[in-house]
């Protein structure tokens, strides 16, 4: 068996590099640093001691320490580098006392077994990946000096439950993806979501979207598949493509009069889909947008000037879609009936790609 070795520098007050550390470990009063990787592959190290003399650990300390189980980071601690304790599979519990301000990049990413953290109140900046893959974290309380959820900050966790403060103005892409979530509120304050937001959320049964939000991003919640219903922001403008994609459970869609644009593949496979309005200035529907909605047989379109589509399927026959499996309601109940405003059938039929493409009818007040 190889015996533990542990190299400083010549001041002996940086660990450079350790090898072999088994079981538990203290760190000597007088290390100030912790070098990059300098734990790096300890799978056997049980446990470490960080004495107050510590100022910095460095990127990937710890990296892969997979049997570590509890850790300490205390008050003398002024920088934790990216990647700090990546990897630690086996870590329960962090605790960390001293007063940084930023949590770097995927600092406990990979984590899967990290059950609680305590966050001082002086960070605000958390950066991305930072808790992505920690599946046993259920729930976790933010600092209130932080306004922004960074991209992919709880990527694939185990959280269940989280309250979105209302100092958070901004949400970065798949900051809650594959999580365990069922219902999450944004607050007012945010103006800025995501893309892939809440992508493979497939508890969330409700969400709330602040009124102010434009853009639903492209993919914000593919694979939601317990997601019934969903009130769409007074001021939406645009649903990004694949936003809604294989929502399974999603049965009822109502897009608001604010809506101009509808994505490509936006709600495509959602396959109990049945009740389809489209508002009265959506001016453009994307390739696919309601493709293999095998239930939907129908669609009421409120505008008075038929939506436009792109130019391959402006120009297209109906048969030829088939063949290209392209459409805005490819694979639904072919052909779908399409209800229109009094007075609108003479304009939907004189467009090429509604009249080769849907049964028209005035139905619509």
């Amino acid at each position: 068996m190889n015996e533990q070795e542990i190299t400083f520098n010549k001041e002996r007050t940086e660990i450079v590099i350790a090898s072999n550390v088994r079981g538990a470990y203290d760190i000597p009063f007088g290390i100030h640093s912790i070098n990059v990787r300098a734990f790096v592959n300890c799978t056997e190290m049980t446990s470490i001691h960080i004495p107050d003399s510590v100022q910095k650990i460095w990127h990937c300390a710890f990296d892969n320490c997979s049997s570590l189980t509890e850790v300490i980071i205390p008050h003398s601690v002024i920088y934790i580098g990216q990647g700090a304790f990546i990897r630690c599979s086996r870590l329960t519990s962090i605790v960390i006392k001293c007063n940084i301000k930023t949590i770097k990049e995927a600092t406990f990413c990979g984590c899967a077994s990290l059950k609680a953290i305590i966050i001082p109140s002086t960070v605000n900046t958390i950066e991305a990946y930072a808790f992505s893959e920690c599946t046993s974290l259920t729930k976790i309380e933010l600092p209130y000096n932080l306004t922004e959820i960074s991209d992919y900050l709880f990527y694939a966790s185990g959280l269940i439950e989280f309250t979105i403060s209302n100092r958070i103005n901004a949400i970065g892409n798949n900051a809650f993806a594959h999580t365990q979530l069922s219902s999450i509120t944004i607050p007012s304050n945010v103006t800025s979501i995501g893309d892939e937001l809440f992508f493979g959320c497939s508890k969330l049964t409700t969400v709330a979207l602040p009124y102010e939000i434009k853009v639903i991003p492209k993919g914000c919640f593919p694979t939601c598949e317990s997601l019934i219903t969903f009130k769409f922001p007074h001021k939406l403008v645009k649903t990004g493509a694949y936003s809604f994609n294989n929502c399974k459970s999603l049965v009822s869609v109502d897009i608001p009069n604010s809506v101009e644009e509808i994505g490509e593949e936006a709600f495509s496979e959602c396959s109990k889909l049945q009740s389809l309005y489209i508002g009265e200035n959506v001016k453009y529907i994307g390739n696919n947008a309601f493709s293999r909605c095998i239930s939907l047989a129908q669609v009421h379109l409120k505008g008075k000037i038929p939506p436009k589509v792109s130019e391959e399927l402006a120009n297209s026959q109906y048969t030829s879609i088939i063949e290209n499996k392209k459409d805005i309601f490819y694979f639904t109940v072919a052909p779908l009936l399409c209800f229109v405003p009094k007075g609108a059938y003479e304009i939907y039929h004189n467009d090429k790609y509604w009249r080769n493409h849907a049964i028209i009818e005035e139905g619509w007040l």
